[in-house]
């Protein structure tokens, strides 16, 4: 299993964990504490899973609504 630690605001969060439900993805969310206004995440996940994963935090970073 691989890991990735990321810190991202509340809205995203809510679209990444959206996402992941919605899309069946296999990628294991572990939340932290926060760290200021971010929340910090740890993403477990195949390491066969990779791309998917930039894949995903790359379209949740990029929607514009905020």
């Amino acid at each position: 299993m691989e890991e990735r630690q990321i810190a991202i605001a509340p809205a995203l969060y809510k679209e990444l964990l959206n996402a992941v439900y919605n899309h069946s993805l296999p990628i294991n969310i572990q939340v932290h504490k926060n760290e200021g206004k971010l929340k910090r995440l740890t993403l477990s996940y195949d390491e066969r899973d990779e791309k998917l994963v930039d894949w995903i935090i790359g379209r949740v970073e990029n929607i514009d609504y905020l």
